[in-house]
């Protein structure tokens, strides 16, 4: 079965990585084309965002926007109400950060503020381990928007592959819950959306294609899954499906991966 694929090519290359979670080592296979053709370096194989599925997998959806387009044409497929925001927040001097070269302080710094994030949202902890592999594999980008003081309002974390010229939104980190002022809570929402601009002309000024929004939610009763899919959509992105899954090579394990999809979850 093949994804919805857009009309500009997402590449047939990937980004792998062997990391632990909760003591068990697999294998984290990211973008890859035809997962049934893929020669594993492990026992256990975790696919994201596979273009192709094959039974057991499930579909993923996720706006990406076309970085080879003019900015002026990106820019006008935003909400009317986005584009002000930015133009607002440019105005009152949010300031971003393009991180590609990422140092272990810059890691630590970002894991803590995400985290702070989580406990207020009661969200689970950055995955460190996961963070630091795609470091290392230099698959990793850390942005941040800062307030004319220099303060750090905003950081998010970006999954990146050179090859096939693409970053996708992994984590991202805004403390606004902790703010009662609701003008201030207005500024973080617009500092944002300010970063996620800033992230798209960064991304393309230095050669990525496409700009991955990190998925959507499929609507549901859940008013902040709703809030979340509506956020995103107002950037204007094409929606793609993609797919994700457990494969194992071994007897054995291919009979724990039910169990495992339930632990990972």
């Amino acid at each position: 079965m093949s994804s919805n694929l857009p009309v500009h090519d997402l590449g047939d290359h990937m980004i792998s990585v062997l990391r632990n979670k909760y003591g068990m080592r697999f294998e984290d296979v990211i973008f890859c084309s035809e997962p049934q053709k893929y020669t594993p370096r492990h026992l256990l194989v975790h696919f994201s965002q596979a273009r192709n599925s094959i039974p057991g997998f499930m579909p993923r959806k996720t706006p990406v926007i076309n970085l080879k387009s003019d900015a002026a044409v990106i820019f006008s497929k935003l909400s009317s109400n986005t584009r002000y925001k930015i133009r607002r927040a440019e105005r009152e001097g949010v300031v971003g950060a393009f991180l590609s070269e990422i140092s272990d302080g810059n890691l630590t710094s970002f894991v803590e503020h995400y985290n702070l994030f989580a406990s207020q949202k009661d969200l689970p902890l950055a995955n460190r381990d996961k963070l630091t592999k795609l470091m290392e594999a230099k698959s990793l980008i850390i942005t941040e928007a800062r307030n004319s003081k220099g303060t750090l309002i905003v950081s998010h974390a970006y999954i990146a592959d050179r090859e096939s010229s693409r970053v996708r939104l992994l984590y991202s980190a805004s403390h606004y819950r902790a703010i009662v002022d609701s003008e201030d809570r207005n500024f973080v929402g617009r500092a944002n959306r300010f970063l996620h601009w800033y992230e798209i002309m960064e991304a393309a000024k230095a050669g990525y294609e496409t700009y991955d929004l990190g998925g959507v939610p499929s609507t549901t009763q859940n008013q902040e899954k709703n809030d979340i899919a509506r956020f995103k959509g107002e950037f204007g992105g094409e929606i793609i499906t993609e797919y994700s899954g457990y494969l194992s090579s071994h007897p054995l394990v291919k009979l724990s991966i039910p169990a495992i999809q339930r632990i990972f979850a």
